[in-house]
Order: structure tokens, then C-alpha cells, then sequence
């Protein structure tokens, strides 16, 4: 069962601002041509599944993991424009029986690796191992989504006892590339790498 309100699948009308923290290099080759894509992420732990990652409304903190990752040397903030289309939303209760449906099919069967059930630190394997079998099972039902959509809760309490953190987001995994309706430099980007160094 697909994520639904009044027997209607969930189609997100919104169109959002993600940002998408990567080599400077890369960001130049995508706003150069109107035939590039964001490269599509497919690692073993990558907490949402396979997808291209930006984070939503968040330019700062998408470039502070670009400029924490120790594999890019010159960091920079790509800006999209994101129609959420068929959203797997995190956030929204039928989503996440979703999730609880694959994790009960998964258990069900006897070919997982139980190395593959567990969460290690950002290393996501448990969550990517059922969002990609959710995703996999509205594939074979022809019904594929276009994204999925989550809050992570991260980092240290903002002030003493408070329980907003101060690297929390909205991560955003886009599978349908047709989903990003335009890329675009944000504005104000270079006057803040040049503040921060």
C-alpha cells in the first residue's frame, strides 16, 4: 500500500529550494549545461536510499558537509528547485507504515544478511536496506516514487536542556531526476565561503 489520504496516492504539489553541497567543479559542470545531473548516491548506508541528496532550505549546512568531507577540495552549495512529485515523506504517518511494511517483508524472508539490519553511527545500513525495499516494492507495483523526504535530528542541544538541535534538517533524496525543475547558484554564496574563511 502506497502512501494514502482518502484512498488518493500522495502527490505533493510543493516545489521546494534544496541545496546540494559538492566540489565546485561539479556545481560549475551542472549550471553549464542543460543536459547534466546531480549524481546519484548508492551507498550501502546512505540513510534515505538510493538517491541525489540536498538538503531543504539549508544552503549553510549544505556547505558545511561539503566542507567537512575530506574527499572534496574545493566546496561549494549547488541550488535546485524541486517538485516533491510522489513523495515518500518521512514526516507523514501513512509513510511511515510504509517503511513499517517493508522492514515486516524483509524479516519475512530468509536472504538478509543480518549484517545489513543495523545502524552504525551515520553508516545507515537498517534505514537504507527498508527504504529501498519500500521503494523497490512501489517499483513492482508500477507506482515508483520521485523522492523521499525526512528530518534528521543531529547535532548538540542548541542552549542547556533544549531540545532543538543545531544541525537538524530536512534531507531530501531525489530518485526521479525529472523531479529538479532547474539548478542555480544561490546568491550570497561566495561573500559566505569568503566570511567563513
Amino acid at each position: 500500500m502506497l502512501c494514502q489520504f482518502d484512498g488518493m496516492t500522495e502527490i505533493y504539489p510543493a516545489t521546494v529550494f534544496a541545496y546540494h553541497g559538492c566540489e565546485r567543479s561539479v556545481a560549475e559542470k551542472i549550471l553549464a549545461s542543460s543536459s547534466e545531473e546531480l549524481k546519484e548516491s548508492n551507498r550501502r548506508g546512505d540513510w534515505l536510499g538510493r538517491g541525489a541528496y540536498l538538503w531543504e532550505n539549508a544552503p549553510c549546512r549544505a556547505y558545511e558537509w561539503a566542507a567537512r568531507n575530506e574527499k572534496v577540495k574545493e566546496p561549494y552549495v549547488l541550488g535546485a528547485v524541486v517538485r516533491l512529485g510522489k513523495c515518500l515523506n518521512l514526516m507523514d504517518k501513512n509513510c511511515v507504515r510504509e517503511l513499517q511494511n517493508a522492514r515486516n517483508r524483509l524479516m519475512a524472508t530468509s536472504l538478509i544478511n543480518a549484517e545489513l539490519l543495523k545502524n552504525e553511527g551515520n553508516r545507515h545500513y537498517l534505514d537504507a536496506t527498508v527504504i529501498n525495499t519500500a521503494l523497490a516494492l512501489a517499483e513492482d507495483e508500477h507506482m515508483p516514487f520521485d523522492t523521499v523526504r525526512a528530518a534528521y535530528i543531529e547535532g548538540s542541544p542548541i542552549f542547556d536542556g533544549s531540545a532543538f538541535m543545531e544541525d537538524t534538517h530536512i534531507q531530501i533524496a531525489v530518485r526521479n531526476p525529472a523531479s529538479i525543475i532547474a539548478f542555480f547558484r544561490p546568491r550570497g554564496l561566495d561573500a559566505y565561503i569568503k566570511a567563513l574563511k
